[in-house]
């Protein structure tokens, strides 16, 4: 139905398999597309708060699915074990897509920095612990 990938703080926001998977990728972008995504990359980096936040790489519902509070649940699991860890100083998350503003912001994320990179647009938001509940309901 749906799926969250988070982050502990300082774990890093890539996985051991995606790395393996860093040479392919870059073999199939070349050399501009591989200059186009660091650029977004180091980009995206500067929508990050600095300390131990924990960061939502994905949180992504089925299509079927989407309209019947799974993001919802999902984005509150998230928060709780932000707000359970004892060094978090609670979620960050980079999104592309405007339309997902509302959802986070409801949700109690803040923009920390907003970036546009070609033409894509990069929102950085983050969800401070001390200041908000974990309950979406």
């Amino acid at each position: 139905m749906g799926v969250a990938v988070l982050s502990e703080p300082g774990e890093g926001y890539t996985t051991p398999e995606l790395d393996a998977k860093w040479e392919t990728a870059s073999a199939i972008m070349g050399k501009v597309g591989m200059e186009r995504f660091n650029k977004y990359g180091g980009l995206c980096d500067e929508t990050i708060p600095e300390g131990p936040y924990h960061y939502l790489g994905i949180l992504g519902v089925l299509p079927k699915c989407q309209g019947q509070g799974v993001g919802r649940q999902l984005l509150e699991r998230v928060l709780e074990e932000a707000n359970n860890h004892p060094e978090s100083l609670g979620v960050c998350l980079n999104t592309e897509t405007d339309k997902n503003l509302p959802f986070y912001r409801k949700s109690g994320f803040e923009v920390f920095r907003d970036i546009p990179v070609d033409t894509i647009h990069t929102w950085g938001m983050v969800w401070e612990k001390d200041s908000n509940t974990t309950s979406l309901r």
